[in-house]
């Protein structure tokens, strides 16, 4: 049983990363052409919260503040299990090579909010400008 694939392309392999929620527990396939998927790895046990299940990931690289470097986020949902109650959206910040993520932090848990139902946080590639879009229902 699997959730809310979230594809992007991965310029350094030159293969497309698809991220699917599984569980409790976050699987990384490859592909070269959208159609044919490869087993990557799987990232999860271990680390973060388990409350509730896994669900809606995302995957993006970012920039850090004053510096040349970038870093991954891996961003997964929760329901339930949050922090308050209800859901929540927690992430990782780590490296990731187009096959495998390594959380930087496995001990420490980060919300990107401490509200109850913050959920389904979602990212774009190729974007004209950078957006914010949110939605409450």
């Amino acid at each position: 049983d699997f959730r809310d694939p979230k594809v992007l392309w991965h310029a350094a392999t030159k293969k497309w990363v698809m991220v699917l929620a599984v569980g409790q527990e976050l699987q990384l396939y490859s592909s070269s052409n959208l159609k044919d998927w490869t087993y990557e790895s799987s990232f999860g046990e271990g680390e973060g919260a388990h409350g509730g299940v896994w669900e809606c990931p995302d995957l993006i690289e970012l920039p850090v503040d004053g510096s040349d470097l970038k870093k991954w986020v891996l961003v997964c949902n929760i329901n339930p299990g949050g922090p308050f109650g209800g859901s929540a959206t927690q992430y990782f910040v780590g490296s990731f090579d187009g096959r495998k993520f390594v959380n930087d932090s496995p001990s420490v848990t980060k919300w990107m909010d401490w509200g109850k139902d913050h959920y389904a946080t979602v990212t774009w590639s190729n974007a004209p400008e950078v957006a914010t879009l949110l939605w409450h229902g």
